[in-house]
């Protein structure tokens, strides 16, 4: 970084780059937990170094991949997986060295999602939608409300300090968010002149801002840029996301017993890129073995207050 010197005090010549942070899932069992992986990436080094990397990549895999997924793991195809989940995880573990900033895949019932914390950030967030005259985005604000309950449990393992960093939050795309999410909403309201036209996508990141200035505990999070929701088939951090959730769920299922070629072949790939990945004693009680729609075994909780997560650390 480049200084200069102000007033007789050497500081940055611009701001530093946010630091992107992508979030995607992989439900349990009749949908009785689910894992959430986050991967914060700078911004810069993404875009000029990681998306043209993972183009040529993703090239190697044929002209009719049009994305990086877990299905396609396969064994002819997974020393290009390795390479792409590499990059993430070395640039990562880089980031990791010279700050307390670390990838997670977090593991939570989804009763946690459905208790009175998750009620109060609903009933707030609805709220002040009401104050300003927006109707019909229940479901978006449910979800919205969910993810600031998660980033408030899990956050603190993501980063425990403040940075001067401002973070782009990225989810996966679902149920038409990312289109809602851009869509001009007229704000009313008594302390507004007049009714003032903003996407939605605006209005949740100053609302998310707010909302951890009062929550229970207060965390050590960033300022917000942005709290978007956008398609994994045009974020390469998405993808890889998607497919630490992938890897992690097939992992614990080979340590839960369920043993075949497809979580022998995952369960290795996984531990190239986290060597110290195992299934405590604790996390292994909490969950169990149930019959998926076609009497496969299949992982579920069982545990309905279950919040873990496993860390990503340089190594």
């Amino acid at each position: 970084m480049e200084f200069e010197e102000k007033n007789g005090i050497l500081v940055p010549k611009k701001d530093p780059s946010p630091i992107c942070v992508f979030i995607d899932e992989t439900y349990l069992l009749d949908q009785t937990g689910y894992l959430q992986a986050a991967v914060p990436i700078p911004q810069d080094v993404y875009t000029q170094q990681l998306v043209p990397h993972c183009k040529g990549l993703l090239a190697k895999l044929g002209k009719d991949a049009k994305e990086f997924k877990g299905s396609g793991i396969k064994p002819g195809t997974l020393a290009i997986y390795q390479d792409f989940l590499s990059v993430f995880i070395n640039v990562a573990a880089q980031l990791a060295d010279v700050a307390p900033v670390y990838s997670v895949v977090a593991i939570d019932s989804t009763g946690v999602y459905g208790s009175d914390p998750f009620k109060q950030i609903y009933m707030n967030v609805t709220g002040v939608f009401a104050e300003h005259g927006i109707t019909g985005e229940e479901q978006l604000a449910a979800e919205f409300s969910r993810q600031i309950l998660w980033l408030h449990i899990h956050f603190p393992t993501i980063s425990p300090k403040f940075f001067s960093n401002r973070l782009i939050l990225c989810f996966d795309n679902k149920h038409r968010y990312a289109q809602r999410m851009q869509a001009l909403k007229a704000f009313t309201g008594s302390r507004l002149i007049a009714p003032t036209f903003w996407p939605l996508e605006k209005a949740f990141g100053s609302f998310a801002n707010t909302l951890f200035q009062h929550l229970t505990p207060k965390i050590a999070i960033s300022k917000i840029d942005r709290f978007q929701f956008q398609w994994s088939s045009v974020e390469f951090g998405l993808q890889a996301a998607d497919l630490l959730c992938h890897l992690v769920f097939n992992a614990i299922r080979h340590e839960m017993g369920i043993v075949n070629d497809n979580t022998k072949m995952k369960t290795a790939l996984l531990k190239k890129v986290m060597p110290t990945f195992a299934l405590d004693a604790g996390l292994k009680a909490s969950l169990g073995i149930g019959k998926d729609g076609e009497g496969k075994d299949d992982i579920l909780c069982k545990d309905a207050k279950l919040r873990s997560r496993l860390q990503f650390l340089p190594v």
